[in-house]
């Protein structure tokens, strides 16, 4: 399928849902499945609708000290599915406010995992029928499951996605060996532990093999 086509697909899917609240979207899948790609390009397709959407990042949620712990590589896959995020933080200022009887004042991003400190007190209201597009690990977690209306999962080979990671983070590492090294030993077993605990492919509405960014490929869903 010519991504043209995909983009143009999700959109028209995403469009036609109108639940009566904000349309809460999440982009879920492997780490440098081109989640982030995926989403900014839905963005813009939306609000040429007529729609308000936001774009919110999962990683703009780490608690703060995230950046030690990972510098330090102190944690863990298991640890690092499950302590990485602050996820009651981002359901009561992101999903909440956006669902079933929720004020529609939305915080779209907590803290800068880069510079290890809070975001400034920012917050946007947002329409009944805007569209909110989250991109992000571990989105199917149990408590973030229900509070979607719409989930995109992104396949990958992990040749591929380790090829990714070396363009986009020995920047931040400083290392090609540090990157293979949390690719092998820490992310893909984390991956594994998430979804042996939720099947969160499997849930998703909408499985795409993202490994030529091109030429994507839907698995199952529409």
């Amino acid at each position: 399928m010519r991504r043209a086509d995909l983009l143009d697909q999700l959109t028209h899917v995403i469009l036609d849902l109108q639940p009566p609240h904000p349309t809460r979207v999440g982009v879920d899948g492997y780490d440098a499945a081109g989640k982030s790609t995926l989403a900014n390009e839905l963005a813009p397709l939306v609000e040429a609708a007529g729609r308000q959407c936001v774009r919110v990042e999962i990683d703009d949620f780490h608690p703060l000290g995230h950046k030690h712990r990972s510098n330090a590589s102190e944690y863990t896959p298991e640890s690092l599915y499950r302590e990485a995020y602050d996820y009651a933080s981002f359901v009561e200022l992101v999903l909440a406010p956006a669902g079933p009887g929720g004020s529609r004042r939305v915080r779209l991003r907590l803290n800068n995992s880069y510079l290890d400190k809070p975001y400034p007190d920012e917050w946007v209201e947002i329409a009944d029928d805007a569209v909110v597009i989250v991109d992000g690990v571990y989105l199917g977690r149990p408590e973030l499951a229900e509070l979607w209306d719409y989930r995109i999962w992104l396949d990958v080979e992990p040749d591929v996605a380790l090829a990714r990671k070396k363009v986009r983070n020995v920047a931040w590492t400083n290392s090609e060996e540090v990157v293979v090294d949390r690719h092998y030993n820490r992310n893909l077993p984390a991956h594994a532990l998430y979804l042996r605990e939720t099947n969160a492919r499997g849930r998703a509405d909408v499985v795409i093999e993202n490994s030529n960014i091109e030429a994507p490929i839907v698995l199952a869903g529409s």
